[in-house]
């Protein structure tokens, strides 16, 4: 997917964005794996739930352009605590499933950004994966860094 073929560019594929909801998964069971506070392990635990239900419903669509993975995937989750996990490990072994670098780079900006948690204080937001996204794909060019007019790759004038 290129902006020669005119489609949209820096736009996730189905099933690229299966792969991603398994490594957002398998990033959040990291991270409740890492929690002390029994308050905050329950309100995460409670978002993880809710993500790996949303996974299984995307997850089970009948399409044709499901990869084999996922149909593999889908007959070992049998159980919500099950299903959390077999997702997790799944999605640690997935980055290999992209077939470029910027089809690559393109969820790695995705996964940097991914917060799933509640909502922190005003002013400690991160931006959003589709604004950077957005960023990325416009700032670029196929030779390199974008060129100012003064001849320096970054504009001070």
């Amino acid at each position: 997917m290129s902006a020669s073929d005119g489609e949209p560019v820096g736009v996730l594929e189905w099933s690229e964005s299966v792969a991603l909801a398994a490594m957002q998964v398998s990033l959040m069971q990291s991270d409740i794996g890492a929690t002390k506070s029994g308050k905050s392990v329950a309100v995460k635990q409670a978002v993880l739930d809710d993500a790996v239900a949303r996974f299984r419903r995307v997850a089970a669509e009948d399409r044709p352009d499901r990869p084999d993975w996922l149909t593999a995937l889908l007959g070992e989750m049998d159980t919500p605590e099950f299903g959390a996990e077999a997702i997790a490990a799944e999605g640690r072994g997935l980055p290999r499933c992209f077939g470029s670098r910027e089809r690559s780079l393109l969820v790695l900006v995705d996964l940097i950004l991914f917060d799933p948690w509640p909502a922190k204080p005003p002013g400690t937001q991160r931006p959003t994966a589709r604004t950077l996204r957005r960023w990325w794909m416009t700032s670029r060019t196929s030779t390199g860094p974008m060129w100012t007019g003064c001849g320096t790759s970054t504009c001070c004038c």
